[in-house]
């Protein structure tokens, strides 16, 4: 006989929202960097624009585009200029996250080619790291990662996301068993996350699918159930194919059983989603 072991399963940029600063970085220069950073791509300079990108996202960048054929990760701004131009924005906030990264939020104006429109007041937030990466010995400012909506990313999901760019947390991060076995499980279905592409970038950035997930102690996936549309039905069944093609997922641990008794409620963002491989 089968058990029924519900399990949660969150994408990383889901976790619940806390405070940034719980271990303070100097973000002094992070806001000036941005603002410079923005400017150079109204100005389409695409090549001072990809030398603030950090190399392990430029990594990952170029590895998703041999995959897929298309130059769309959240900081491929290039690619996005060829659907909307930034016209204005404002840097809303600069907030401290762990690790030397910093989290600014920003507000801005575009045009929309196609439509021919504007798309005011579009909210980003952009992940920063302070690193001397591209320089060894001086560190400074690189971008990590974009994402919309104005609280994107906190500091449980910067360790677990960015263990790559942040060696020094690779060890403890996830810090917890049940933060762990999220990691584990948002990149095994991230990889198999395919988002219809005739969806514009300007709509993704809302779009998102909640799935109540339930899973037995081999991992196997016994229900998903969509209990909050996002609106366009291709979408919602882009989340369950995704699902489907990563099951079996990870076997999670016994001692999790008790914190997710009743199943969990997982929200999907459409600007989170990856192709398939």
């Amino acid at each position: 006989m089968r058990h029924a072991f519900p399990i949660l399963l969150v994408a990383i940029s889901l976790l619940p929202a806390v405070a940034l600063a719980s271990e303070p970085t100097d973000v002094t220069g992070a806001r000036e960097f941005l603002d410079a950073t923005l400017k150079d791509v109204q100005s389409a300079r695409w090549k001072q624009v990809k030398a603030r990108i950090h190399p392990a996202t430029l990594r990952s960048m170029e590895e998703r585009r041999k995959r897929t054929g298309r130059d769309n990760h959240n900081l491929a701004l290039w690619h996005h200029a060829k659907e909307s131009r930034l016209k204005r924005f404002e840097i809303v906030s600069v907030e401290p996250g762990p690790r030397n990264t910093a989290v600014v939020v920003t507000r801005e104006d575009h045009y929309l080619l196609a439509e021919r429109g504007h798309d005011l007041g579009r909210e980003s937030s952009w992940l920063l790291l302070r690193t001397d990466a591209h320089r060894p010995g001086k560190p400074q400012w690189v971008l990590l990662d974009r994402r919309h909506g104005a609280d994107s990313f906190t500091p449980e999901s910067i360790v677990a996301g960015y263990a790559s760019a942040l060696p020094a947390v690779r060890a403890e991060a996830p810090r917890t068993p049940l933060g762990k076995y999220q990691a584990q499980l948002e990149r095994a279905v991230r990889t198999r996350f395919t988002v219809p592409e005739d969806i514009p970038d300007h709509q993704r950035r809302n779009m998102a699918c909640s799935v109540r997930l339930m899973l037995d102690e081999n991992g196997s996936v016994l229900s998903r159930t969509v209990v909050k549309a996002s609106g366009n039905p291709r979408f919602d069944h882009a989340v369950i194919k995704g699902i489907d093609a990563a099951n079996p997922l990870p076997p999670p641990d016994p001692a999790l059983k008790d914190e997710a008794e009743n199943g969990v409620v997982v929200r999907f963002d459409a600007a989170d989603g990856s192709p398939a491989p």
